[in-house]
């Protein structure tokens, strides 16, 4: 027997809502399927059609859909499977959520460009790009396009996400544009911050598809119904898909995978110390829990895979650069763009790394030249191999790669 059974609402002769309360009104029916109605009726509609009865699908989904949704829809449902009452009606996300609305996306990291103007754009929302703060300052104050969203990155060279939100800020006729924050900090400094710049949200980084559709409509669309919570900055929930920042981590420590409960623990071994780098264990991946967060299919993921690691080689170089030159506050922002793409394509042992690195070279801002910080000795070939070892992990998942 299927675990859920999709049903059209208007069909000939019976209608699905009456098909689906005939099957689960027998008696043999105890262990029937979960129902999900599809319909091109809107919540209000649907209630109005139920005339006070009882709802017998747990929800329903609204046309048009197509087969990039449907994974997503079923999970979410399963996973809540429970009977409904009228008014309790929850609809999953359509197939195009975000159609019509007109998105700003002000990021100079190319591999995060990438990812949020694909998925949202496959979402139905409309992306233009901006590179880098004054880019999208200028979009914004000086542009021809009626923006209903910004999607601003924190971290960017020259003009940071703070600055650009406070300059477009300035200008009386854009103060009630939404700018939602992008960044992989979600301390209560950051988020305090990004209120004091004029901000209204926040989104964290590695992204999770559905978290970040439900905070764009919560601004666009505050009256849309949504199936979760969105995240704002003053309730800002847990994202239990995310990769566990170690920021508040001792900087003499490494997150190590533990096989046995498959929690994370901390080895009293210097970071980049060779005798730690050899203890790294590598959590196991699926291609499930890769494709996930992103809600994305295989394809696309191995197209990320290769974008990444171009971009990992290029930044690996100028890493080497600053390190050489102690200037490691350009260091720090050079990890900071790598710690929050790593995450997102889900080399999560790479991105704990990552996050120690940063936290280190921030710290290491306030040290003396003079004295040169053994942690840093070849951390560029140790990320490497880091980065290394996990994508064999990955590449094997991939349909068409395995061996």
């Amino acid at each position: 027997m299927p675990q859920a059974v999709l049903i059209e609402y208007q069909m000939q002769g019976i209608s699905g809502l009456e098909a689906t309360q005939q099957i689960k009104s027998r008696p043999e029916a105890k262990d029937t399927p979960v129902f999900i109605m599809v319909t091109e009726l809107k919540r209000e509609e649907l209630i109005k059609q139920l005339n006070n009865t009882p709802m017998p699908c747990v929800t329903y989904v609204s046309k048009p859909i197509t087969p990039h949704q449907i994974p997503m829809m079923l999970d979410r449902t399963l996973s809540d499977g429970c009977s409904a009452s009228p008014n309790s009606i929850k609809p999953t996300l359509s197939a195009f959520p975000l159609k019509g609305i007109r998105l700003l996306l002000v990021e100079d990291n190319e591999f995060n460009r990438i990812i949020a103007s694909e998925l949202l754009e496959h979402e139905g929302a409309i992306v233009d790009i901006a590179i880098g703060g004054q880019e999208g300052i200028n979009s914004v104050v000086e542009g021809f396009q009626k923006y209903d969203l910004v999607l601003m990155d924190m971290q960017m060279p020259v003009i940071d996400g703070l600055e650009a939100t406070r300059q477009i800020r300035a200008n009386a006729r854009f103060s009630d544009l939404p700018i939602i924050a992008m960044t992989a900090n979600v301390s209560l400094s950051d988020k305090e911050n990004c209120l004091n710049a004029g901000m209204n949200g926040h989104i964290g980084k590695p992204f999770v598809l559905t978290k970040v559709i439900e905070t764009i409509l919560s601004y666009t669309q505050p009256n849309a119904v949504v199936s979760i919570q969105a995240s704002v900055l003053n309730h800002r929930e847990e994202n239990p898909l995310a990769p566990r920042s170690t920021q508040n981590m001792d900087s003499e420590n490494i997150i190590v995978l533990n096989k046995k409960n498959d929690s994370i623990v901390k080895t009293l071994e210097p970071v980049f110390s060779e005798s730690a780098l050899h203890g790294i264990q590598f959590k196991q991946k699926t291609l499930e829990t890769l494709l996930e967060p992103l809600s994305c299919d295989a394809a696309f993921y191995e197209r990320l895979l290769g974008i990444f690691e171009q971009n990992f080689t290029h930044l690996m170089l100028t890493l080497q650069e600053k390190i050489d030159q102690k200037a490691y506050q350009e260091a720090a922002a050079v990890l900071h763009s790598l710690k929050g793409s790593s995450g997102t394509i889900g080399l999560t042992t790479l991105h704990g790394v990552l996050c120690e690195a940063e936290s280190q070279l921030n710290q290491s801002q306030q040290a003396s030249d003079a004295t040169p910080n053994p942690l840093f000795t070849d951390l560029v070939q140790r990320l490497r191999n880091i980065a290394t070892h996990e994508l064999t992990l990955i590449y094997p998942l991939l349909p068409g790669r395995a061996e």
